[in-house]
């Protein structure tokens, strides 16, 4: 991103400030067609291949401590929505429906005394972050899991944060999406997950076989998406299959690609899809 600033510092090594202003005043009558510059613009500012998403993400995040670029759930959320059955919203409005835990029944674990808990998985980024030391001497932490909805607090016990140790510090600094199992709980009100298990959620949803659903309408389709299209599919070839529906206004169609023609089943798969014809066409199911 700041590729051309080297050019810009050696082209301005040799004046000093004392020689520049003097020489401000001569350019006051000029006008802006009759400026032009010595140097040709390529070789002050060189342009740069835009980085990948996940990359823009994690500089934000250690640059600024927030995302500008997007949010790295914006690729996964309806993916996780379908495949993992629960998210942020989805686990408040299980916290509102639960009945009233009486106080008296401290946590003390994962089962703390109290009958079997309901299993979830759900998906997002670290955020708010803290450790803990308990009276025993224990370690332990508590973060927020963040997807596009909202946030949901995660409880790490002192057995899953010593066997997790790198895995979590990894999720506190990346901006990968990680998943949690764990038992749903509520306090006051509020939605807890007591975590059993923690994964990358790109190395959870690559063992499923998916197959990806590109539907598209050829009257609003151009010639030149659909060669690019194709040579999309041909740089990610992969382990999913791909059907394209076309869908008209009183007619659809489907196309079965050939099963030795499959494709990357991914979010960045489908968001490349997705950018090729301007709009949302690709779904993984």
């Amino acid at each position: 991103m700041l590729a051309f600033l080297r050019p810009l510092v050696f082209l301005s090594g040799s004046c000093r400030e004392d020689d520049v202003f003097p020489l401000a005043a001569e350019f006051d009558d000029f006008k802006g067609e009759e400026v032009r510059l010595s140097a040709p613009i390529d070789s002050i500012i060189r342009k740069e291949p835009e980085f990948p998403l996940a990359k823009r993400l994690l500089a934000e995040k250690q640059v600024l401590g927030f995302f500008i670029s997007g949010h790295p759930m914006q690729n996964w959320q309806p993916i996780c929505n379908d495949w993992l059955g629960a998210n942020s919203d989805l686990l408040k409005e299980m916290a509102a429906k639960a009945p009233a835990t009486p106080e008296k029944q401290a946590w003390g674990g994962p089962n703390g005394g109290r009958p079997k808990r309901k299993e979830v998985k759900f998906a997002g980024i670290v955020s708010e972050f803290k450790e803990i030391t308990t009276k025993k001497g224990s370690r332990m932490a508590f973060f927020q899991l963040e997807d596009l909805m909202g946030r949901v607090e995660v409880i790490a016990f002192p057995e899953f944060y010593a066997n997790n140790q790198e895995a979590l510090q990894h999720a506190k600094e990346s901006p990968d999406p990680i998943l949690i199992t764990g038992d749903f709980d509520v306090k006051e009100g509020e939605p807890k997950v007591l975590a059993n298990a923690i994964q990358k959620l790109e190395d959870a949803h690559s063992g499923r076989e998916v197959s990806v659903v590109v539907e598209i309408d050829p009257n609003k389709v151009a010639v030149e998406q659909m060669r690019e299209f194709k040579q999309f599919i041909l740089q990610n070839r992969g382990k999913s299959s791909l059907r394209v529906h076309f869908v008209g206004v009183n007619w659809r169609g489907k196309m079965d690609m050939p099963s030795q023609l499959k494709v990357t089943g991914t979010p960045q798969f489908a968001a490349g899809v997705n950018r090729i014809f301007g709009q949302v066409v690709a779904k993984l199911s």
